[in-house]
């Protein structure tokens, strides 16, 4: 007797369903960390977690594969949350053993960033691990942590004077009047800054950079150098500049030198560079609009402006032009990189402001336009919390938000600005040979801070226990 037709198709369907793989959910739960911790950053957390994958009552055994997720918790306006961290792993090969549940403990390392741009000092976390075992049902736990930043804090001022020029000078805190000495060196030094975060101060001479422990607990030690690379363009250092201190948890120093931007980190590596052409020489550089400007004179003697990425350093547009100003004119000529209702400007020595303007439509060119104030430009420049300046007869302050205003009634000098204190730092061309400290707000002299100096300040830079605002 033949079997009815539909008998093979039954038998099928009963073969392939004894295939299937019948299991329990599993199931992980975080060991590490207890409670709700607080992390400060640059600290290296441990995390651990353990997790369970019963074996299979019937069909084929295979890994289970995890992940952990760090991010803000209590994140509003986003459909997914925030992930500022996450890391994978599957079952170890020999705990994947038929017929035996997997049973697995798995400890990791978290280094707690610091991002600036805004953070409160005070950040909660949220942390999940999840688990999905070869069916891919999931299994999760969640715990929670905080970051929590140290307020910014000023550890030190570190100056040079033009009757030292090799040494650098380091006073602790305000107001200790007792400077000890960073470094003292037989080439004049051009410039100062410190790397925040670090405790580590990096000294410019003409051809060579040195970075030096900060005399705050023992004496100043030498660490590491940089020389200038070699180039066909002439000239050494042009400028040391706190750059970045959002981009790392300690503050990137940019070094300006004949024919290019770098970006150092406290140890001393590279992390980035933006290059000129072999007829152009960098006179000045900014960060402006989340982009690298430099200024540059070419061989011909023209002044030039150059846009060039941020992350990847690629050149991306330059506009060029004639100075005007005698002082502007010829190799030495003097011009300076500022920042003028929104846009990238250059000042000429006569206080004449070529400001690189872009329209909607994506149309650019040079606006001239006088700056505030008479009498030749001795100094300009970008703040470090935004906002552009002008040393003519007096010093004048160009705010990212407000109307332009004369900060002092005399020129100033080099300048330093203290995030934590909102003030700054500046040799002002006054009968007084002293820094005098200024308000960052109103430019207001702040009597009750000064440090006297012996002969006329040339650098200063002010220590910061870490980078970002208050």
């Amino acid at each position: 007797m033949r079997p009815p037709l539909f008998l093979p198709f039954v038998l099928a369907l009963v073969s392939l369903s004894g295939c299937q793989t019948v299991k329990d959910p599993p199931s992980v739960e975080w060991l590490k960390p207890i409670g709700s911790p607080l992390w400060s950053t640059d600290s290296n957390v441990p995390l651990r977690f353990t997790y369970t994958d019963p074996a299979p009552e019937r069909g084929r055994q295979e890994g289970a594969t995890w992940r952990v997720d760090i991010g803000p918790a209590n994140e509003t306006g986003s459909n997914a949350p925030i992930v500022w961290w996450s890391a994978t792993g599957e079952t170890p090969s020999h705990l994947a053993v038929a017929g035996q549940d997997v049973i697995d403990t798995v400890d990791l390392t978290w280094t707690v960033p610091d991002f600036d741009g805004g953070l409160p000092n005070f950040t909660a976390l949220q942390l999940t691990v999840s688990v999905w075992d070869s069916k891919g049902v999931r299994a999760a736990d969640f715990t929670t942590a905080g970051i929590q930043r140290p307020p910014l804090e000023s550890i030190g001022i570190a100056y040079v004077t033009d009757n030292a020029p090799g040494t650098v000078l380091w006073m602790s805190s305000f107001p200790q009047q007792d400077a000890s000495t960073v470094t003292t060196s037989t080439e004049a030094v051009l410039s100062v800054m410190h790397f925040d975060g670090k405790e580590r101060v990096l000294v410019g001479h003409p051809t060579h950079v040195e970075a030096w422990s900060a005399p705050t607990a023992s004496p100043s030690a030498f660490i590491w150098a940089r020389t200038a690379p070699f180039s066909p363009q002439s000239g050494g250092l042009r400028f040391l500049r706190r750059a970045g201190h959002g981009q790392s948890t300690s503050a990137l120093i940019a070094i300006g030198w004949a024919d290019r931007v770098e970006w150092i980190n406290g140890d001393g590596h590279l992390q980035q560079s933006w290059l000129l052409l072999e007829e152009e020489a960098l006179i000045d550089a900014a960060e402006i609009n989340g982009h690298m400007f430099l200024l540059a004179r070419t061989n011909s003697g023209e002044l030039r402006m150059i846009q060039c990425n941020l992350e990847t350093s690629a050149r991306m547009n330059a506009i060029t032009w004639t100075p005007e100003a005698p002082g502007s004119l010829g190799p030495n000529g003097a011009a300076w990189l500022i920042q003028l209702e929104g846009d990238p400007a250059t000042v000429e020595a006569d206080g004449t402001a070529r400001r690189w303007y872009t329209e909607p439509n994506g149309q650019t060119g040079l606006n001239t336009q006088p700056i505030l104030g008479s009498g030749s430009v001795s100094g300009a420049g970008i703040f470090e919390l935004g906002g552009s300046w002008v040393s003519r007869e007096q010093w004048h302050w160009m705010p990212s938000n407000g109307a332009p205003f004369t900060a002092q009634p005399f020129a100033a000098g080099p300048l330093a600005q203290d995030r934590a204190q909102s003030t700054m730092w500046v040799n002002l061309a006054s009968p007084v040979a002293e820094w005098s400290a200024i308000s960052a707000s109103n430019g207001a002299l702040i009597p009750a801070m000064s440090i006297p100096l012996s002969g006329t300040g040339t650098a200063i830079c002010v220590a910061h226990n870490r980078p970002g605002t208050p």
